[in-house]
């Protein structure tokens, strides 16, 4: 039977023990995370089909139209509606294409300052909340934070992409500031990662995962703070690291 908000399914699973001299099995119920194409239009003409989890997935539209530079803020929109799993969008221009350049200006920005102990403190928010992944061991998990490491916003899925669009979306539905804001995300970090959040003006993000080396150039280049391995006492910073403050 699903759960309540349908994000995930009891299954009965064959559960087998190895030990020096015998193998042993019984059967248990174990949780599933739930897996849907989520397809996303724009002025009537499909984008993209996502493997998602169901939930926000209106806020996974708005996110991942403007992570990819499809719109530019969420001003742009005139009507978003779900039909099922199905998001249709509409903007106020009908003709609409990709911007070519990511958002460098906010990139150099370096207003933002954020203490190492606030993120360390803010991850072990973030994984209090991880709710469906407790459940399924099966989801990532992206969050957003202010400057004293307050979360704002979070979302897990499936795909460590979409969570960060998810989240992204509801920053922008709340009206935020994201250059104001630092991402939290449980997954390692890959350059499209970096992009992504470029192209919506956040200027730091933090994983408990590793970055890959191309993350790390990218982050160098485009002048985003890059920070992975966030432990308990200690994190890793790869780029940019005048926007923790270490005195």
């Amino acid at each position: 039977m699903w759960c309540k908000n349908m994000l995930y399914d009891k299954v009965e699973v064959l559960q087998v023990f190895v030990e020096e001299h015998n193998v042993t099995t019984k059967k248990i119920a174990d949780y599933i995370a739930l897996e849907k194409p989520v397809k996303i239009l724009l002025n009537g003409k499909k984008i993209i089909t996502l493997s998602s989890s169901p939930s926000f997935i209106e806020e996974l539209a708005l996110g991942y139209l403007l992570t990819n530079r499809l719109i530019c803020s969420a001003e742009d929109v005139k009507e978003i509606h779900v039909r099922g799993l199905e998001v249709h969008v509409k903007t106020r221009a009908t003709d609409v294409k990709p911007t070519n350049t990511s958002r460098l200006e906010f990139g150099r920005d370096q207003s933002l300052k954020v203490e190492p102990r606030v993120i360390i403190e803010a991850f072990r928010e973030l994984n209090e909340r991880m709710i469906i992944f407790k459940k399924t061991g099966c989801t990532h998990a992206a969050a957003l934070a202010d400057q004293k490491g307050r979360i704002i916003c979070m979302a897990e899925d499936i795909g460590r992409y979409n969570a960060i669009d998810k989240v992204i979306g509801k920053a922008f539905m709340m009206g935020l500031r994201l250059n104001e804001t630092f991402m939290m995300v449980t997954s390692r970090i890959s350059s499209t990662i970096i992009k992504k959040i470029c192209n919506v003006s956040i200027l730091l993000i933090a994983s408990i995962s590793a970055p890959t080396l191309s993350a790390i150039s990218t982050a160098k280049r485009l002048g985003i703070t890059l920070i992975g391995f966030v432990r308990d006492c200690r994190l890793n910073v790869y780029s940019n690291p005048y926007r923790l403050l270490l005195s």
